[in-house]
């Protein structure tokens, strides 16, 4: 993955999270890891450029829509997160492209709500999953780890 040195970057960044009292001991770094997850994955991807556009109003994917959306993928992070399962980000990547899911507080799916950006959507989710997972496998000798993503890169935080 080039010459980024992921190693002063996670260190930089557990200094900043320890900073702000982000940490694993306060329980709340595995909240800021569903946070960083839902904005790399999902939220700052095709769904918000569905959601700002005119495909947006014509596929109903209004604010409230993507606040439910948002809050549910949160949860499903958080749940991956928290997984001590091997592949708990491929299960949470299969269920945020699930096409058929109806998602909570509204009665539509992906394929109404993503029409016409629904490969971009794919794409753009699975090449964030591949990323996290090429961290996760770097970094698996750590003690303990929980992916952490900013909008510019994602980190591996203890």
């Amino acid at each position: 993955m080039g010459d980024y040195d992921y190693a002063a970057a996670m260190t930089y960044a557990r200094e900043r999270l320890s900073a702000l009292g982000v940490t694993a001991e306060s329980g709340n770094l595995a909240n800021a890891a569903a946070v960083g997850i839902t904005e790399f994955v999902w939220r700052n991807g095709p769904i918000e450029d569905a959601h700002a556009g005119a495909r947006g109003r014509r596929n109903k994917l209004h604010d409230g829509v993507m606040f439910a959306r948002n809050t549910w993928v949160y949860h499903q992070a958080l749940e991956a997160v928290n997984s001590p399962k091997q592949y708990a980000l491929l299960r949470f990547e299969k269920r945020i492209l699930d096409r058929e899911l109806v998602w909570p507080g509204t009665s539509g799916t992906l394929t109404q709500f993503g029409y016409g950006a629904l490969g971009e959507i794919k794409k753009h989710v699975k090449k964030s999953i591949d990323y996290l997972m090429y961290l996760q496998e770097t970094f698996s000798s750590e003690r303990s780890f929980s992916p952490v993503v900013s909008s510019r890169h994602a980190c591996l935080i203890r």
